[in-house]
C-alpha cells in the first residue's frame, strides 16, 4: 500500500460520519389520535406504516391511535402503551381538544398540562418523546374551520417543545392553509361530513416524511413563527404598539441563523436575531416605537437556519390599518405620503399579473390581477397628496 492509498478510504469514512443516517434498528411507538390511526388514507396505511419503510433496515413502527380521543383520554392510556417495546414515542394529540376547546368545555391550559404529563410519563420509562403538532381543521370541519385556536395550539406545542428540550415534528406547518392555500384539495380525504378533516394517502405520505427527516436526524424543515403580538387580528393597531415575534429552529446542530433572521415593517428591517435575545433554537424579535408607524404595517419575517444548504423563510404574518388614519391608494409603503419612493417601487412591478411571484395587491389598486396602466393612472391622480 503506497502512503496515500488510505486516503480514499478515509475521506469516504469522513464524509459518512458528518452525514444523516437512517434510524436502522429505531423502535416507534406513535401514539395519537385518529390521525396517527389513519382515518383517511385509501390504503389503510396511516403514517406509521409509510414511516416504517422511510426509517433503516431492522427498524419498527407500532400504530398506537385512538380514534376520537382527547389527552385526558390519551393520557390515561399512555401508560398501559409505554409497556410496550419502544425506543421512541411520537405524541401527536390535540385535534379532539380543540373541537371541546371551541365549545368551552376544555381549556388550551388543560389540553397542554396533559400533553406535558405526556413527555413526563413516557421519559419516566426510559424511552424518548418526539412532540408533534396537529394538522391544521379542513374547511367544512363543524368546529374551529378557520384554524384559529389549532393554529393557537400548534404555538404553543412550539414553545413548550423548547421548554422541555424534546425533539419537535412541526406538522401544522406543512399544511397550513395560509401558506399553501390548495393543501385541502391535495392531502385532505374529501368527506363533507367529516367533523375535523383527515388526511389522504398523500396528506400521510408528508406526516411520514417529517417523522421520518426527523428521526434520519436530515435537517429538511425551514423555521417557523410561534405566537406572535399582536397576533393576525385585531386589523387595526395603535401607533406605538410593540410588536413580538418569536421564530423557532427545531435542529439540533444547525438551528437559527441569527444574522439572517429578520423583522421587517413595510420593507424596513425593525429587529433581528443578532440584536435579540434568544439562541439557535429560538429567539424573540421585538420592537416598540413611539414614533408613527405609517398607515399601514406590513409585518414579514425572513429567517434561515445553519443548515448546509440552508433552509430560508420569508411569511407575511400580520397587515393591520392604523388607527385613525387611512391610506390613499398609491401609497404602496404606507408611509401616509404619494411620492417619488412609491413611484419607483411601483414602476419596478410595472406589467405583471397575478401569475408572477413577484405580483402584490398592494401595487394592484383595482384588484384586477394586473399592475397596469390603470394603476399607474390612480398613482398619479394621487402623486404628493398625504394619507393623514
Amino acid at each position: 500500500m503506497t502512503s496515500r492509498s488510505w486516503l480514499a478510504p478515509a475521506i469516504a469514512l469522513a464524509l459518512l460520519a458528518g452525514a444523516p443516517r437512517p434510524a436502522a434498528g429505531v423502535k416507534v411507538l406513535a401514539f395519537g389520535d385518529s390521525i396517527t390511526y389513519g382515518i383517511g388514507d385509501e390504503e389503510g396505511l396511516g403514517y406509521p406504516k409509510r414511516l416504517k419503510k422511510m426509517l433503516g433496515k431492522g427498524s419498527s413502527v407500532f400504530n398506537q391511535g385512538e380514534p376520537a380521543e382527547d389527552t385526558g383520554l390519551g393520557l390515561t392510556r399512555l401508560r398501559s402503551v409505554l409497556g410496550e417495546d419502544g425506543d421512541v414515542v411520537l405524541l401527536m394529540e390535540g385535534t379532539n381538544d380543540v373541537t371541546l376547546i371551541a365549545e368551552g368545555s376544555l381549556s388550551v391550559e388543560t389540553t397542554l398540562a396533559n400533553i406535558d404529563a405526556m413527555i413526563s410519563r413516557v421519559r419516566d420509562a426510559d424511552k424518548e418523546p418526539v412532540l408533534s403538532s396537529i394538522i391544521p381543521r379542513a374547511p367544512e370541519a363543524r368546529r374551529d374551520r378557520t384554524n384559529e385556536i389549532t393554529s393557537f395550539l400548534a404555538g404553543d406545542l412550539r414553545e413548550l417543545a423548547i421548554e422541555r428540550n424534546v425533539r419537535f415534528a412541526d406538522i401544522y406547518d406543512i399544511f397550513d392553509p395560509v401558506l399553501v392555500p390548495t393543501f385541502f384539495d391535495e392531502y385532505y380525504h374529501q368527506n363533507p361530513d367529516d367533523p375535523i378533516g383527515h388526511p389522504n394517502g398523500a396528506g400521510y405520505d408528508r406526516i411520514a416524511s417529517v417523522f421520518a427527516d426527523l428521526l434520519n436526524e436530515v435537517d429538511s424543515a425551514p423555521p417557523v413563527v410561534g405566537n406572535f403580538e399582536p397576533g393576525p387580528l385585531p386589523n387595526t393597531v395603535p401607533t406605538g404598539i410593540k410588536f413580538e415575534v418569536p421564530v423557532y429552529d427545531f435542529k439540533s446542530g444547525s438551528g437559527l441563523d441569527l444574522a439572517e433572521t429578520k423583522l421587517l415593517l413595510n420593507g424596513a428591517v425593525i429587529a433581528t436575531g443578532a440584536e435579540s435575545e434568544g439562541d439557535a433554537k429560538k429567539v424573540n424579535l421585538v420592537h416598540q416605537d413611539k414614533k408613527a408607524i405609517g398607515c399601514r404595517v406590513v409585518l414579514r419575517v425572513l429567517a434561515q437556519d445553519s443548515a448546509v444548504p440552508p433552509n430560508s423563510l420569508d411569511r407575511t404574518i400580520g397587515i393591520y390599518d392604523v388607527t385613525g388614519r387611512t391610506v390613499t391608494p398609491g401609497d404602496v409603503n404606507f408611509d401616509c405620503r404619494v411620492d417619488g419612493a412609491d413611484l419607483v417601487s411601483f414602476a419596478l412591478r410595472f406589467g405583471i399579473d397575478s401569475s408572477d411571484p413577484r405580483y402584490l395587491l398592494t401595487w394592484d389598486f383595482n384588484r384586477d390581477g394586473m399592475i397596469d396602466e390603470t394603476d399607474l393612472a390612480t398613482l398619479s391622480s394621487n402623486f404628493g397628496k398625504s394619507s393623514l
